[in-house]
């Protein structure tokens, strides 16, 4: 795994004084920084000269430039630069300007004298994630709306309580209206329904509204070009009992409704159709097999930001402490210059030249500060020795980590190494919401993919962060994790003091793109690729207890196996699954 480069700032600010502020703050020793290359700009029209030529992280702004001043300024520099994340850093400590920055697209609004080393050097972290995230959603909305397109499903939601309907774009397309003229109003919608499916829809719709119940119909529409479609709806409540918002999905079946008058009539036109939906289900698994890799793989890029940040910052005041330590030198080496020049007048002097001379090394020693200079320069070594060692140790357990879903990597495995290896490499994404106590006993090795272990064991760990972040509790969550064996497997416990899941949930967890995180937030598939690789590819179990409000435990269970025997297993999975193919 290659390091990021260096995050680059664009520092737009006048004074002198606070250019060297920022820049002295962001190049302290911190276990949250990451490594900063800062350019400034004194006025707007500088900045927009340096972002036309060079490519910026993020952006450090002050309101009050020679050439712009006030909330206008946010305006012209998030036009020029839109995809730039933009922090306002100013004198100005004023809640309702702070929120307008806000809404006219500032990451974040901090008040110079009152921010401190941590909050702005988290708050660049945070704009340039959220910058990106908002990039990978928009995209993911873009691909959504095409696959919507390309399957004629379209999706819509109303809010009871805001009496608000939101429609996808195939909606419009389906109803063949046009998406300019707005969602139309429940009566046109009932217009369009055939006359012989109209007692049904409005049944349907209205016991949608009144339950919680899904509910799904199938029905004609005429839509105002003549065309006849027959349309199947999706309805349900979202969320418990009693919300307020209910969403469904309406496809066009028209085409499906014709083939099956066809299979009607023609006993091979029901071979070819059923042909063709082997092939569309081959198809469908190969797709799921693809969104199960590409959650994998985001699991590593969601720690690969951290790890960077974990390797730059001991990197970062190694370097720093090399520079100080080379003007230390200078200051030795003038002292020294003058201690000789006395030494050799000591000859050919009077005393009374002499002692000008030594009370002139005097007060240089004092100018200089040596003291503090012969104080700091062990704490210098100290700090950079610690530094080295750190970087040494991220790198080992990276290695240890690094082997994911290599089919043939199976070997010796030790999961206490596999638990200190994960939670390396994801620090980043723990230490601000949890503390990690560990309890290991000596336990035997196992043969395993050790990849794909740590992979499990990394979906556990970040969900158990999660939850205890979504509850918003400013102390920190503890998560516990020990290990142990009995009889034929080893056992390891992940447990966390978050708010725990509800029974009506608890069952689900492990099922395919179930997720109770808000939209964009998780995909549902991290549990689901766990259990597979536990009790699927290596013979264990996984389980999980819970109540409400106490927080959660999940046992990983995998058994003592010798190499062939793991082996054999691995051939028997196969060829299972070949099976099921043919």
């Amino acid at each position: 795994m290659q390091s990021r480069p260096k995050i680059k700032i664009l520092l737009i600010e006048d004074d002198l004084i606070d250019r060297q502020m920022v820049k002295r703050t962001l190049m302290k020793p911190s276990q949250t920084a990451a490594e900063f290359d800062i350019e400034c700009a004194g006025s707007l029209a500088e900045s927009f000269e340096q972002l036309s030529k060079n490519n910026f992280d993020v952006i450090l702004l002050d309101l009050g430039l020679p050439d712009s001043n006030g909330l206008e300024t946010v305006d012209r520099v998030a036009k020029e630069k839109p995809r730039i994340p933009i922090i306002v850093l100013t004198g100005l400590d004023d809640n309702e300007t702070g929120f307008t920055a806000i809404k006219k697209g500032a990451a974040d609004y901090l008040v110079k004298g009152i921010t401190v080393e941590y909050q702005l050097m988290k708050s660049i972290l945070y704009a340039i994630e959220r910058k990106r995230v908002e990039a990978a959603l928009q995209e993911s909305q873009m691909q959504l709306a095409a696959a919507q397109r390309l399957a004629k499903l379209g999706s819509w939601q109303y809010d009871a309580a805001t009496q608000k309907t939101t429609w996808s774009e195939e909606m419009f397309h389906i109803h063949g209206l046009d998406p300019r003229a707005g969602i139309p109003s429940l009566k046109k919608l009932s217009d369009m329904v055939h006359p012989e499916d109209r007692e049904l829809w409005g049944k349907t719709i209205e016991k949608a509204l009144n339950s919680a119940s899904a509910e799904e119909i199938e029905f004609r529409i005429i839509r105002q070009d003549g065309q006849c479609r027959w349309l199947i709806a999706r309805q349900a409540t979202s969320g418990p009992l009693g919300s307020n918002c209910y969403y469904g999905t309406l496809t066009d079946i028209t085409e499906r409704k014709k083939t099956e008058e066809d299979l009607r009539k023609s006993e091979k036109v029901a071979k070819m159709a059923y042909e063709q939906l082997e092939i569309a289900n081959r198809e469908l698994k190969e797709m799921q097999s693809q969104i199960v890799q590409n959650e994998k793989l985001a699991s590593i890029g969601q720690l690969a930001a951290g790890v960077a940040h974990e390797m730059n910052t001991p990197v970062g005041f190694v370097a720093s402490n090399f520079q100080t330590l080379e003007s230390y030198v200078k200051k030795f080496r003038t002292l020294m210059e003058m201690y000789e020049d006395i030494v050799k007048q000591i000859e050919i002097s009077d005393k009374l030249q002499l002692l000008k001379k030594a009370e002139a090394i005097a007060q240089a020693y004092q100018t200089m500060k040596m003291d503090f200079i012969l104080k700091d320069i062990q704490g210098l070594f100290s700090e950079s020795r610690e530094g080295l060692e750190r970087v040494t140790d991220i790198i080992q357990n990276l290695r240890d980590f690094s082997r994911i879903d290599q089919a043939e990597n199976i070997g010796e495995y030790n999961i206490n190494d596999g638990i200190n290896a994960t939670l390396s490499v994801a620090r980043n994404e723990i230490k601000y919401d949890a503390e990690v106590k560990t309890e290991f006993s000596e336990v035997p090795t196992i043969f395993c993919n050790s990849g794909q272990i740590n992979q499990v064991l990394l979906n556990i760990i970040l969900n158990a962060v999660q939850a205890i972040k979504s509850e918003g509790d400013e102390k920190k969550g503890i998560i516990t994790i020990k290990t142990y064996a009995v009889d034929n497997n080893v056992f390891c416990q992940i447990s966390d003091n978050g708010p725990g899941i509800a029974p009506e949930t608890i069952k689900k967890i492990f099922d395919p793109f179930f997720t109770t995180k808000p939209v964009g937030k998780g995909t549902g598939l991290g549990l689901s690729i766990s259990y597979d690789i536990i009790v699927n590819k290596h013979n264990g179990k996984i389980l999980v207890d819970s109540t409400a409000g106490k927080g959660a435990t999940f046992t990983i269970i995998l058994p003592i196996k010798t190499k062939q025997e793991n082996s054999s297993r691995n051939v028997e999975i196969y060829e299972m699954q070949e099976n099921t193919i043919r």
